[in-house]
């Protein structure tokens, strides 16, 4: 879901508010330019063509002190309580790069960040995210670990998140689905990333994390975000489910889950970025008629991306199996059946 629509709310209630104070409708509300997608051009004829509920003041209408808070508002603030916006691009950062509520998580390392970072950015140690569990590498890292990696970036549990990397890549797609795993209320993605960001000209910052460790705790995982081998095995005649492949097409020809479909991680994006979203979707074959969409690779890396897609498109249930091929491929094939 892209912020378009959201930023058409901002304006409302701008409006609104300024109605409120006698002044002509549509006075200082801006343009809406600067919200859309990086080379998202696709969405540009979905504008609304200037109508607006907002003709007649009402007794809900903004107050002049909401107006005056709205640019210090983090995204859940924009959006509602029910905001499924998922990938932000670098303009819309730099509009609300300082809100209180709002934190850049960054997952590059540390000589990159000190190199050059986003102004306030927090740094994450992205191996202190994953462990070899089971003889499986690459595995989300138990709870406590977690909470320690995030504590000792920095961030809090109550801010909004956006997560960047070098550009939309396996790394920083899986710090974002590790946010969701553990729960974390708001996340968001950087659409390509550094490479975007300095592109648009904006603001860099160096030197060392200057952020304190916060008391990051995980009340509980959201389980609904991952499944197990056990999990595909009861559904895989299930038609509600669609389960996505995010290896090479060389890869899922010499073996792969029954009923899996090939997409490559590497077709979602072109030039460090997403493509364009209709062309996305066109990659997912019964994912409109599915219930349940399901992203493996071989540790869960790849599908990382594939499942930041999914959530972007705006899939209902959005999962990943974290032991992929590397664990599915050593089970009784009898019970988990693969193809070829």
């Amino acid at each position: 879901m892209r912020i378009d629509d959201r930023h058409r709310s901002l304006a409302l209630r701008l409006t609104l508010a300024l109605a409120a104070l006698g002044a002509p409708l549509g006075a200082g509300c801006g343009d809406d330019d600067g919200a859309v997608d990086a080379g998202r051009g696709e969405d540009a004829g979905s504008r609304d063509g200037g109508e607006s509920d907002a003709a007649t003041p009402s007794e809900d209408a903004a107050t002049p002190e909401d107006a005056a808070a709205v640019p210090d508002a983090g995204p859940g603030e924009l959006c509602g309580a029910d905001c499924d916006v998922v990938v932000v691009d670098a303009a819309w950062l730099a509009e609300h790069l300082g809100a209180s509520d709002l934190a850049v998580l960054d997952t590059r390392g540390a000589s990159a960040f000190e190199a050059g970072h986003v102004p306030g950015a927090l740094l994450v140690d992205t191996g202190a995210l994953r462990r070899n569990v089971g003889g499986i590498s690459g595995q989300v890292a138990p709870t406590a670990e977690l909470e320690a990696a995030f504590r000792e970036a920095g961030l809090a549990r109550d801010d909004a998140v956006v997560v960047m990397g070098d550009e939309t890549t396996t790394g920083p797609a899986r710090v974002f689905w590790t946010l969701e795993y553990a729960g974390h209320p708001r996340v968001l993605f950087l659409d390509g990333g550094w490479g975007a960001w300095t592109a648009g000209s904006g603001a860099v910052e160096t030197g060392a994390p200057a952020a304190a460790p916060s008391s990051y705790t995980i009340d509980a995982l959201d389980e609904a975000r991952r499944v197990d081998a056990d999990w595909i095995r009861d559904r895989i005649e299930d038609e509600g489910v669609a389960l996505y492949d995010a290896r090479s097409t060389g890869e899922y020809e010499a073996g792969h889950i029954a009923g899996a479909e090939s997409v490559n991680w590497t077709t979602n994006v072109t030039g460090g970025a997403l493509r364009a979203e209709g062309d996305v979707r066109a990659l997912y074959p019964g994912l409109g008629d599915a219930t349940t969409a399901v992203a493996y690779c071989q540790t869960g890396s790849r599908a990382s991306v594939t499942y930041l897609v999914l959530r972007w498109l705006g899939a209902e249930d959005a999962r990943l199996y974290d032991g992929s091929w590397a664990e599915w491929s050593t089970l009784d094939a009898g019970t988990y059946p693969r193809e070829p």
